[in-house]
């Protein structure tokens, strides 16, 4: 599991095999297993996730983490996203 996140996270700067991450590659792991865990995924689901990008190719590692960094903001501010749907799709706004 972990290794699939330091691969979408750490890529093109991840150790070879054999080698110790650096300390700012583990911040940077932690980091990303806080915006997972914030956007509410089993282990499974990361690695079903990781995976889905990963076969799409091009710059999956961005999308990916696009994706994650978007539903970790919704689920942490909740009421923020509400109101920004009600602006948006309320016909008063529109006249």
């Amino acid at each position: 599991m972990l290794e699939a996140i330091a691969d979408a996270t750490l890529h093109p700067h991840q150790p070879k095999p054999g080698e110790k991450a650096t300390g700012q590659q583990l911040r940077q792991i932690c980091d990303a297993v806080d915006v997972l865990m914030t956007a509410g995924r089993t282990s499974a689901q990361v690695l079903t996730r990781i995976n889905g990008f990963r076969d799409a190719g091009g710059d999956w590692r961005f999308e990916f983490w696009r994706a994650k960094l978007a539903e970790a903001n919704r689920r942490s501010n909740p009421q923020q996203e509400q109101a920004a749907d009600r602006s948006l799709f309320d016909p008063k706004d529109l006249r």
